[in-house]
């Protein structure tokens, strides 16, 4: 768990009141190549990489355009990495689905949703199970194959739970893309 700790001073400046603009542009910047760099390295740290994404999105721009930007990437090149992780992915995604600064943003938020529930849903596939089945036994299906697999249930909850909370947003385009996702990971 050296990474987790290695990130945790990053964790702690970006969520510091204190720590001006300009110090977590730099934290992202430094989030941002660090993936770039040695992404397929990170193994205990992805936690808190998409808990300071996260902190990124209650921040005006640039800082929240560059972490969505950051996030999008995760989810492109590090898809069974936020699968692994993926309650941590849902918030960060969540938080930007709320945010009132980009209507593209939030939408791109949503989708990145729909893009993971595609990815666990051909995973299940990928095992061998039935798109016939109820949802339950695909799942006890997948999951006795694994163990605590990438398709649980909980992690299906946090899935859908996620696109619940997006379903209450105020903005119409918002709460229609989230339905439609919701209801395509039904």
């Amino acid at each position: 768990h050296f990474q987790r700790e290695f990130m945790r001073p990053f964790e702690v400046a970006m969520g510091s009141r204190e720590s001006t603009a300009e110090r977590k542009e730099l934290i992202l910047n430094i989030i941002s190549h660090l993936i770039q760099a040695r992404g397929h390295h990170i193994m205990s740290g992805w936690g808190s990489v998409l808990s300071i994404i996260c902190m990124g999105a209650g921040y005006p721009d640039p800082l929240s355009s560059l972490a969505y930007t950051i996030l999008e990437g995760i989810v492109v090149k590090h898809n069974a990495l936020c699968i692994e992780n993926l309650a941590d992915t849902v918030k960060a995604l969540v938080a930007f689905g709320k945010n009132n600064l980009s209507l593209e943003r939030s939408l791109g938020a949503i989708s990145c949703m729909v893009s993971i529930a595609k990815s666990m849903a051909d995973e299940v596939k990928s095992r061998g199970c039935s798109g016939h089945h109820r949802s339950d036994s695909v799942v006890s299906n997948h999951t006795s194959d694994r163990g605590a697999g990438a398709s649980s249930s909980s992690q299906w909850m946090q899935l859908l739970q996620g696109f619940a909370q997006l379903v209450l947003d105020k903005r119409r385009e918002i709460r229609t893309r989230a339905l439609d996702g919701l209801f395509d990971t039904l």
